[in-house]
C-alpha cells in the first residue's frame, strides 16, 4: 500500500517540478532573446520529441476506442494567449472514452519509461553518450506527458460517477477500501509498485538537479544585479 501512495506522491512532485522547469526554461530564454515567440520555439525544439509521444499518445487511444482523428501538430501554435505545443484533433464522444483519451499520455508515458528502463538500462555500464540519452528521453516523457485542461474536460464528469458510486456502495455497506488496501498490499502488485516508483524516480531527480541549478543560476544572476 505504501508503494501505491509513494507512486502517487511521486506523479504530483513530477508534475509541479515539469511546470516549474518550464517556467525557469521560458523566463531564461525570454531575458536571452526579449521575444516570447522565439521563446515558444526554442522550448518547442527542446520539447519536441515529448510532445510527438504525448500526441500520438492520444492519438493511439482515440484509435482503439473508435474514435475518429483528425491532424496530428507538434509545432507550437499561438492562439491568443494560449500557447499549444502540439494538439490532435478528437471527434467528440463518451466522458468514459475522452477521459481513458485524455490521460493516455500519462499511462503510455509510464509504459514507455518502464520498457526504456527494462531493456535499455542493463546496457548502460557506465556513464558514456547512452547514458546520456537514456537521461533525455526519460527527461522529455516524464516533463510532456502531463494531460492540459483541455484534455480532461470529461475527467471531471467521470469522478464525479466514481464518487457517487463508492457512495452508493458505502450505503450498503459495501466497504470499497478494504478491497482496494488487500489488493495493493498483494506480494505482486507491491512488488511491481516498487520497481515503479524506482523508474519514475529517474525524472524526478533529473527534474530535481535541474532545477536546483535553475535556482542557483538565478540567484547569482540577480546577486551581481
Amino acid at each position: 500500500m505504501e508503494y501505491s501512495i509513494l507512486f502517487f506522491i511521486e506523479i504530483v512532485s513530477l508534475l509541479l517540478l515539469s511546470q516549474l522547469l518550464s517556467k525557469m526554461l521560458s523566463s531564461f530564454f525570454i531575458k536571452i532573446t526579449h521575444s516570447v515567440k522565439v521563446t515558444i520555439h526554442l522550448l518547442s525544439v527542446i520539447f519536441l520529441p515529448g510532445v510527438m509521444v504525448h500526441e500520438l499518445a492520444h492519438w493511439f487511444m482515440a484509435s482503439i476506442l473508435f474514435v475518429r482523428t483528425g491532424d496530428i501538430e507538434f509545432l507550437p501554435q499561438i492562439q491568443g494567449d494560449v500557447v499549444k505545443l502540439g494538439s490532435v484533433a478528437v471527434a467528440k464522444t463518451d466522458p468514459l472514452r475522452k477521459t481513458f483519451i485524455g490521460v493516455a499520455p500519462i499511462i503510455i508515458g509510464v509504459l514507455l519509461m518502464m520498457l526504456l528502463f527494462y531493456y535499455l538500462a542493463p546496457s548502460i555500464p557506465a556513464f558514456n553518450w547512452q547514458t546520456l540519452v537514456a537521461a533525455y528521453l526519460f527527461f522529455e516523457i516524464g516533463n510532456t506527458m502531463f494531460s492540459s485542461r483541455k484534455d480532461l474536460e470529461g475527467t471531471l464528469f467521470m469522478v464525479v460517477g466514481i464518487v457517487f458510486i463508492i457512495a452508493l456502495l458505502y450505503v450498503f455497506k459495501i466497504q470499497v477500501h478494504v478491497y482496494v488496501v488487500n489488493f495493493l498490499s498483494l506480494p505482486t502488485v507491491a512488488d511491481f509498485m516498487k520497481k515503479l516508483n524506482g523508474i519514475m524516480f529517474i525524472p524526478l531527480t533529473i527534474d530535481i538537479i535541474l532545477c536546483s541549478i535553475g535556482i542557483i543560476f538565478g540567484r547569482r544572476r540577480n546577486h551581481y544585479y
